[in-house]
């Protein structure tokens, strides 16, 4: 639901992040960590790489409502994954509204 209304055309995109991937990391030392835990890794774009359409010039108590499927790949912890959506503006890509939900 927007809650005021808005001049301009809005997308949103859907990413799937990851937790607690352990692997190789280069340090500031210039020492390799073989052990690092690497968390907020991008795993997916669940709608293209610049997502899609939303609305354009939304009025207050304009609604949209969404619904992607996706299954995750071998190999993912779906305990350590999460769903990060965002709206953005298409023109100037500041993001209005962001949202991160775990599974």
């Amino acid at each position: 639901s927007f809650l005021s209304t808005y001049v301009g055309t809005l997308k949103y995109q859907v990413c799937i992040t990851e937790d607690k991937i352990i692997g190789a990391q280069l340090m500031p030392t210039n020492q390799i960590d073989p052990n690092y835990e690497h968390n907020h890794v991008l795993r997916a774009c669940v709608n293209g790489s610049f997502g899609e359409s939303i609305a354009t010039d939304p009025l207050s108590g304009d609604t949209q409502s969404l619904t992607h499927k996706f299954k995750l790949e071998t190999g993912w912890k779906d305990a350590d994954c999460h769903v990060v959506t965002f709206i953005y503006d298409a023109t100037t890509y500041e993001v209005i509204q962001a949202e991160k939900v775990s599974f």
